[in-house]
C-alpha cells in the first residue's frame, strides 16, 4: 500500500510547483537511480522505492502536464480572430442573448494569416445574437467558426470559486466568444452523438409539464445537467443532499450495483445452457463474468449519460477497480481498492487534487471504510445502529473539509439523508432512468415516469418551504487558517476515535484554545475584491462588517454576491453584514445585490437615488455614522450625491470617506470629474483611494489626483477588458504624486490592513497565492 500513497502523492505533488523541470533530466535521473537501487541492500530497499515511486509519479505528472501546456492557447493570440473548424461536444446552453458549449477543436488558423496553426484542443465558446433569427446549434455537429479567444484565466479572491482551476481542469485550451462572419457556417454532423441523445433528453424533460424544481432534479439525475438546479443550490447544501440530485458516485454505484444484480440473474439463467450444451457454453460465463460485467457496463453507461463528467470518471474507475477483483475471483481490502482508486484517478486526473469535490467524495469514503471495516455482525438491529452512527461520524469528519472548501456545513445532512438516501436511490433515481430508457420507444410513458419521480420528491420541496433560511448551516465563527483548520482535524480525529482511549480527551483542547485565544481582529481592514469588470469592496472592524458594492452577474448561475463575496465572509468568520451600500445602479456595480441578499444577512442598506426606491434608503450627502468606541473608533461620512444633485447614472454614486485615526479612506464608486470637482478634501492627502470609474479617463482628473494624493489607489477592472479600464494617462497622474498603483485585474484581491499600532500591512491574493505552472 505504501507504493501506491506514494505514486499517488508524486502525480499530485506536482500540481503545487511554480514551473516544471526538464522531463528528459528527470527521467535519466529516475532510471539511473532505480537501477542504483536493485543493488542496494534490503534494509534501505523499500524507502527507496518508495521515494522512486514517489519519483516516477511525479514524471508521469510532469508529462501530462507539458502535454496539456502545448495545446494552451499563446498569449499572443488573445483576443485575435481565429478560424476553428470542429464538433460541438457538450450540451448547449440557452438564455435569452447567448448559447455556450464547448468545442472539440480539429484545427485552428489566425484569421490574419491562414499559415498561422493554433495547436488548441478544446474551447468553450459563446454565441451572442441580439438581432434577427438566432442560429441553432446542436451537440454533435461540426463548425467553422471565427472566433476570439483567450488562455484560461479566472478571479483571484479568498476562498471564491477558482474558476481558472475549473477551466484547467476540464482540459480547455481557450475561452472566448463567436464573432459574426459570412465564413461561420455549419459543415455537417457526426452520425452518433451521445450529446445530441443527451440533447434530446432535456427537451422531452423540459416539455414534459414538470414543475421547475421537479424538471431541474430530473435533469441533474438523467443527464447530468446541473445548472437549473443552481438556483435552488443553497436551499440543498442546507439539508444536506445536493448529492443525492446531482449525478455522483453514489448513483453510478448503485446503478452498478443494479447492474451487478441484473448479471447474477442472467448469470443463473445461462447454467442450465451449460448443462445442455457444455462444449457451446462457458460455465464461466454466467458464475463468473456476466456481473462484474454487467455492473461495469450500466455504470459506464449512466456516466456516459451525464456526459462523463470529471466526477463521474472518478466513479466509474472505482467501480473498475471492485469489479475486476471480483473478476480476478480477489477479496480486496476494502482499503487496498481505496488506494487503488486513488492511484489509477490520479494518473487519468492529475489536477483532480485542485478540485474540493475530489477532496469531499474521498474523505466520505475514507471515513465510511475506517468506520465500517472494523465491525463484523449479521444481526439486522446492529446493521441499522451502524447506518444511524454513520450519519453521525460523517457529519463530524466531513465538518472539515466542508468548512474550508465552502465555509459551512449542514447539521441537518445526518437526519435528512436518513430518508433521502434510500428514497432517492430506491424509488427517483430508477423512475427518472427508466423514463430515460422509454423515451426512444414512447415519449408519453417517459413523461409519465419524469413526472412520478418528480412526485417523488415533492416532500423535500415541502420541507425546504417550510424550514426557515436560517436554519441549517453552521459556519466558521472565527477567520479560517491553517492552524485552525489543523486543531479541527485533530478534534475530529479525536472524536472519531473508539470510547476509553484516554487520548481522546485532549484532542479538542487544541481547537477549544485556538478558538478562545483567537484575537478579535484588527481595528480597520478594507479589501478590494476581485470581480472583473466592477467593483465590491468589504470594511471590517472588530465587531462590524460594511460592504460597499455587489459586483456583477455574470450570468444566470454565477455573480459576484453569492459567488465570490459572500464565501469570501465566510472564510473570515462573518456571517451578517452590518451595512450594504450599493453606490448606483450600473450592473457591474449592483449585478450580485439580490444573491447577496439571500446568501448573507444584512441590517442596514443603502442604496444611490438611481437605484428604484420603495424601502430602500437612499444614501445623501452628510450622513454619518460610527463604529467602535475610543481610539479605535471608525468614522463613515456620505460625501455624495446631495439631495438636489444628480439622480442616477455615474454621477449619482454614494461617495463614501471612511476615517480612523489619521487614515483616510475613499470609496467613489464611478463619479465623474464634475463631481469630483465639488468634494472638497481640506488639502488632506488620502491614505487609500479606490479609482473612481475603475480607471476611466472621465475621471481622476488632474485636480482630483492633485487634492486626494493617495498614498495607494486601487483600480478594480477586468483583466484585459474592452474598456481598456485603467487608463493609462489616469495611471500615470497617480504614479506623479507618488501614488502606489494596485490593479485587482493583476493582483487578485488586495487587503489593506491597520494594526493597533497603525502600521500598514497589504496583502494581494496572487502574492499570497502564488501562480503555479498551469496558472
Amino acid at each position: 500500500m505504501r507504493y501506491l500513497i506514494a505514486l499517488s502523492a508524486g502525480i499530485f505533488s506536482v500540481v503545487w510547483w511554480p514551473m516544471l523541470p526538464d522531463l528528459s533530466f528527470v527521467i535519466v535521473v529516475l532510471a539511473s537511480t532505480t537501477l542504483l537501487s536493485i543493488k542496494l541492500p534490503l534494509r534501505f530497499k523499500k524507502s527507496v522505492w518508495v521515494a522512486l515511486c514517489i519519483g516516477w509519479g511525479c514524471c508521469w505528472a510532469i508529462f501530462s502536464a507539458q502535454q496539456y501546456l502545448q495545446h494552451q492557447l499563446p498569449e499572443v493570440l488573445n483576443k485575435q480572430e481565429i478560424i476553428i473548424t470542429g464538433t460541438v461536444d457538450s450540451l448547449v446552453e440557452t438564455n435569452r442573448t447567448n448559447s455556450r458549449f464547448s468545442m472539440a477543436v480539429e484545427s485552428a488558423r489566425l484569421k490574419s494569416n491562414e499559415a498561422v496553426e493554433i495547436p488548441i484542443k478544446s474551447v468553450l465558446l459563446s454565441w451572442y445574437q441580439f438581432k434577427g433569427p438566432r442560429t441553432q446549434i446542436s451537440p454533435g455537429e461540426r463548425w467553422q467558426l471565427t472566433v476570439r479567444l483567450r488562455r484560461p484565466r479566472g478571479f483571484r479572491n479568498p476562498g471564491a470559486f477558482d474558476y481558472q482551476s475549473w477551466l484547467i481542469q476540464q482540459g480547455y485550451s481557450a475561452t472566448g466568444y463567436i464573432r459574426e462572419s459570412a465564413s461561420n457556417k455549419r459543415i455537417d454532423s457526426v452520425p452518433i452523438s451521445i450529446d445530441r441523445y443527451r440533447q434530446k433528453i432535456r427537451q422531452a424533460i423540459m416539455s414534459s409539464g414538470l414543475s421547475p424544481r421537479g424538471a431541474a432534479a430530473v435533469l441533474a439525475l438523467s443527464i447530468g445537467d446541473k445548472k437549473p438546479i443552481g438556483q435552488w443550490w443553497d436551499d440543498l447544501a442546507r439539508l444536506g443532499i445536493v448529492h443525492l440530485l446531482v449525478i455522483s458516485g453514489l448513483h453510478i454505484g448503485l446503478i452498478a450495483g443494479l447492474g451487478f444484480k441484473l448479471g447474477t440473474v442472467l448469470g443463473r439463467l445461462i447454467l442450465p445452457l451449460h448443462w445442455l450444451f457444455p462444449s457451446r457454453v462457458d460455465q464461466t460465463l454466467g458464475s463468473r463474468w456476466m456481473a462484474p460485467v454487467m455492473a461495469l457496463m450500466a455504470g459506464l453507461a449512466y456516466s456516459l449519460l451525464a456526459g462523463f463528467s470529471l466526477s463521474t470518471q472518478r466513479a466509474i474507475i472505482a467501480v473498475s477497480v471492485v469489479m475486476i477483483a471480483k473478476l480476478l475471483y480477489r477479496r480486496v481490502d476494502p482499503r487496498a481498492c481505496f488506494l487503488w482508486a486513488l492511484l489509477l484517478i490520479a494518473i487519468a486526473q492529475p489536477l483532480a487534487i485542485l478540485n474540493a469535490g475530489f477532496w469531499l467524495s474521498f474523505s466520505a469514503v475514507a471515513v465510511l471504510i475506517w468506520w465500517f471495516n472494523p465491525w463484523q455482525s449479521t444481526g439486522k438491529s446492529f446493521s441499522y445502529v451502524r447506518a444511524l452512527s454513520a450519519q453521525l461520524a460523517l457529519l463530524v469528519a466531513m465538518a472539515l473539509p466542508l468548512l474550508f472548501f465552502m465555509g459551512r456545513f449542514s447539521w441537518l445532512a445526518p437526519m435528512v439523508n436518513l430518508l433521502a438516501v434510500p428514497w432517492v436511490s430506491l424509488v427517483t433515481v430508477p423512475l427518472t432512468l427508466i423514463g430515460t430508457v422509454l423515451l426512444p420507444l414512447s415519449s408519453g410513458a417517459a413523461s409519465l415516469c419524469w413526472q412520478l419521480a418528480s412526485d417523488s420528491l415533492s416532500w423535500l420541496w415541502l420541507l425546504l418551504d417550510w424550514l426557515p433560511r436560517s436554519v441549517g448551516f453552521v459556519s466558521a465563527p472565527v477567520t479560517l487558517s491553517a492552524w485552525l483548520l489543523a486543531a479541527t482535524l485533530l478534534a475530529v480525529l479525536g472524536a472519531l476515535l473508539p470510547k476509553g482511549l484516554s487520548v481522546r480527551r485532549i484532542c479538542g483542547l487544541p481547537l477549544l484554545a485556538a478558538i478562545l485565544g483567537s484575537e478579535s481582529g484588527p481595528p480597520l481592514k478594507v479589501t478590494v475584491l476581485d470581480v472583473g469588470q466592477g467593483l465590491a469592496v468589504v470594511v471590517q472592524s472588530p465587531d462590524h462588517l460594511l460592504v460597499y458594492d455587489s459586483g456583477p452577474s455574470y450570468s444566470d448561475q454565477f455573480n459576484a454576491g453569492s459567488g465570490i463575496i459572500a464565501p469570501y465572509l465566510r472564510r473570515h468568520g462573518r456571517n451578517r453584514i452590518d451595512q450594504l451600500i450599493l453606490s448606483h445602479e450600473d450592473a457591474d456595480h449592483s449585478g450580485g445585490f439580490n444573491a447577496l441578499l439571500a446568501a448573507i444577512g444584512v441590517n442596514d442598506i443603502q442604496v444611490g437615488p438611481g437605484y428604484g426606491s420603495g424601502t430602500l434608503t437612499h444614501c445623501i450627502a452628510g450622513t454619518t455614522w460610527y463604529w467602535g468606541e475610543g481610539q479605535d473608533r471608525v468614522r463613515f461620512d456620505i460625501l455624495s450625491p446631495s439631495s438636489g444633485s444628480f439622480q442616477k447614472g455615474n454621477n449619482s454614486s454614494c461617495v463614501l470617506m471612511i476615517t480612523w485615526r489619521d487614515q483616510r479612506i475613499l470609496l467613489s464608486g464611478d463619479i465623474e470629474a464634475e463631481v469630483e470637482q465639488q468634494l472638497d478634501f481640506n488639502g488632506h492627502p488620502l491614505s487609500l483611494l479606490v479609482a473612481p470609474h475603475h480607471g476611466s479617463k472621465t475621471s481622476s482628473s488632474p485636480r482630483f489626483v492633485a487634492a486626494t494624493q493617495p498614498t495607494h489607489v486601487v483600480f478594480s477592472s477586468g483583466y484585459g477588458h474592452q474598456f481598456g479600464h485603467p487608463h493609462a494617462d489616469v495611471v500615470q497622474r497617480y504614479m506623479q504624486v507618488d501614488s502606489a498603483v494596485w490593479l485587482t485585474s493583476e493582483q487578485g484581491a488586495v487587503s489593506f490592513t491597520w494594526d493597533r499600532q497603525g502600521q500598514l500591512n497589504i496583502a494581494t491574493e496572487r502574492s499570497l497565492q502564488p501562480d503555479r505552472w498551469w496558472r
